[in-house]
């Protein structure tokens, strides 16, 4: 398995919290011209990131969330991104037709895109608009408020699930799934990601730098699910073994060798961001 892509948004408005966002342990910083900024704002916003973005590196991806396609806003986003390298990728917002995601496509040649799923006409399109997209994300707030529903595990079992296999036909990237409004409550944070990676998410959504630590923690595989692969990759006798009065034939070794590696690799990643968080800027 890859390590998990995590996604930290960030206002459109804001570009002095840029590089502090970048420098979080994110994979990615994603710009917000949508929710984040009030419709009066954008115009101001977009030519700011006309200005800062050629000129600025940051370690990691730099996706900007475009206004969805039957907006006021789209058309201009489009030629914003126009205008911009094309390392930058695009999240659409209200990703719902495979139409409008063909079109971006041949309007913006050659970028990442991140199909937002936030729609019930989303998710029934979801097999359709997988393959059309770098990955998709799922916004389960939105989607939530959109179908009358609680923003709860119960009532979106169902949505998430769908994206995930919509995902695994297209044998795309991971999906990324939605936000935890929790900030300051770290355990809420990585019960959600712990939730999203058993469900096969293979990252997630955040809002808030402090969220990094924890999601990465909960994409981990679980501490008991370590014990057991390590009882597996112990060397023994003979070809398959036992453990627990369960078989361990190759298939069962390379499970075991796989979370294995994605435990260490993880934590070694969360011991790189304490690292720098810990030295003097």
């Amino acid at each position: 398995m890859s390590d998990p892509f995590l996604a930290l948004f960030v206002p459109a408005t804001r570009p002095d919290r840029f590089s502090k966002a970048a420098s979080s342990g994110a994979d990615a910083i994603v710009i917000d011209l949508e929710d984040a900024v009030a419709a009066h704002d954008r115009a101001a916003a977009r030519r700011a990131l006309r200005a800062v973005l050629p000129t600025q590196k940051f370690p990691g991806e730099v996706i900007i969330r475009m206004n969805g396609p039957r907006t006021a806003d789209h058309d201009d986003d489009v030629r914003l991104l126009e205008d911009l390298p094309s390392s930058i990728g695009v999240m659409l917002a209200k990703t719902e037709q495979s139409e409008d995601v063909s079109r971006l496509a041949d309007l913006l040649p050659g970028r990442a895109t991140v199909g937002l799923i936030e729609t019930a006409t989303g998710i029934a399109n979801a097999r359709l608009l997988a393959p059309l997209c770098t990955r998709l994300a799922f916004g389960s707030i939105d989607y939530a408020n959109s179908i009358g529903a609680a923003h709860s595990a119960r009532a979106l079992l169902a949505a998430r699930s769908e994206v995930v296999f919509a995902s695994a036909l297209s044998r795309g990237a991971g999906p990324l799934d939605g936000v935890t409004a929790s900030i300051g409550d770290e355990s809420v944070i990585e019960a959600d990601a712990s939730a999203a990676r058993e469900l096969g998410f293979r990252g997630k959504l955040l809002i808030h730098p402090k969220q990094v630590v924890p999601a990465l923690r909960g994409m981990a595989p679980p501490s008991a699910d370590l014990e057991h692969a390590r009882a597996v990759l112990t060397p023994s006798h003979g070809g398959a073994h036992g453990i627990d009065g369960k078989m361990v034939d190759a298939p069962v070794v390379e499970a075991a060798r796989r979370i294995a590696e994605d435990y260490d690799r993880i934590h070694r990643r969360i011991d790189a961001i304490a690292r720098r968080s810990a030295s003097p800027s």
